[in-house]
């Protein structure tokens, strides 16, 4: 439990005057708050209000217990003053769009009172900068406090003796193509990469579908995509369950023909069945051979780290081991490479995005 005071008092946790204390899963915490001469209780926030206190805030302090959670809790105790400095100042903020803001409080604030400013940008946008003036025209000094993975900002002030005027800019950093790949995924780039070059789009529109399983056939349409194949030159039909005049045919008629596709068996391909990593890295090995790459396995300690190296199939452990250290495919932990999951899209967009940079264009 770690503990803010705003204003002036004394506040303990369990009988101590410190800032944090120790406290195990239901424990009863006390905060025992009391106010300075001139000032008086105005909350205790545990995690900005989520967690309540059991008894009622009084101006005159007092103890206030809440039972611990299974998470460390910021403890804020907000005093205020009384007599003068309780007039209240307005709290205006403003936001150039593209993302939200949110203040605690909200709409007016005592002297002396810490602001918090939550910014929170909408997908493709970032934060560029939080400014506060007060109505005589003069800035309030800003601190930063924290960011998280979202790019979601957490600031705050000090209130001045006037209203304050919040200006919160956001400012474009390369928006998704798609509405469910946000720019701070940690696949955006891969998808933006393969979108771009035209590999593979969304299954709709605006939609890319990123945890949906690759299918066979799309994986090998993706491959004969990176080499431009001119799908005129191949109108046979390479395994009997290969639809004719499907948009996937020509595509696999080229990488039967190359050696690239083996099938399940000499008349079946499986086109809709969801590919395999090690499906996965098999194809590309010998898409790779195909086209003259020196396919040398390289690194072939980085399979040391997977403890589920003996699950890849002996037909296919030349295959994962040579994409691992080709740097193509990594394991789905630190220490497991999964090599009979299917993999996903986003999967596929960082696997050919690591093709294209690691092998083919290096």
């Amino acid at each position: 439990a770690n503990l803010t005071v705003v204003g002036e008092g004394i506040v303990t946790l369990n009988g101590y005057d410190t800032d944090n204390i120790p406290a195990d899963y239901l424990d009863t915490v006390t905060v025992t708050a009391t106010p300075e001469k001139g000032w008086e209780l105005r909350s205790i926030k545990v995690d900005g209000g989520k967690i309540e206190v059991n008894e009622e805030i009084k101006p005159e302090g007092g103890a206030y217990t809440f039972t611990m959670p299974s998470h460390d809790v910021e403890i804020t105790v907000t005093f205020e003053k009384t007599g003068f400095g309780l007039e209240s100042y307005a709290l205006n903020f403003f936001e150039e769009g593209h993302g939200t803001i949110t203040l605690d409080p909200e709409d007016t604030a005592h002297v002396g009172d810490r602001i918090i400013i939550t910014a929170d940008p909408d997908d493709g946008y970032r934060v560029s900068s939080v400014t506060v003036i007060d109505e005589y025209g003069y800035a309030v000094p800003v601190s930063f406090i924290s960011k998280t993975a979202g790019y979601v900002e957490v600031w705050s002030f000090t209130m001045p003796a006037a209203a304050v005027d919040i200006y919160v800019v956001f400012e474009v950093q390369g928006a998704s193509y798609y509405d469910d790949v946000r720019t701070d995924a940690w696949y955006f780039d891969a998808v933006t990469f393969v979108t771009d070059r035209g590999y593979f789009y969304g299954i709709e529109k605006d939609l890319f579908a990123p945890y949906m399983n690759m299918d066979r056939a799309m994986f090998v349409t993706v491959l004969g995509r990176i080499s431009n194949v001119d799908v005129s030159k191949y109108t046979g039909i390479a395994f009997t369950d290969v639809a004719e005049g499907s948009y996937y045919a020509p595509y696999v008629a080229w990488a039967a023909e190359n050696g690239i596709v083996l099938g399940r068996d000499a008349e079946t391909f499986d086109p809709y069945a969801n590919i395999t990593r090690e499906e996965m890295a098999a194809i590309m090995y010998r898409y790779c051979n195909f086209l003259g790459v020196d396919m040398t396995i390289d690194n072939e300690m980085f399979m040391d780290r997977y403890v589920d190296r003996d699950d890849i199939s002996d037909w296919a452990v030349t295959y994962v081991e040579w994409a691992v250290g080709a740097g193509l495919i990594r394991g789905m932990s630190d220490n497991t490479i999964d090599p009979l999951d299917y993999a996903t899209r986003a999967q596929v967009a960082q696997v050919i995005k690591n093709l294209c940079d690691k092998v083919l264009y290096r």
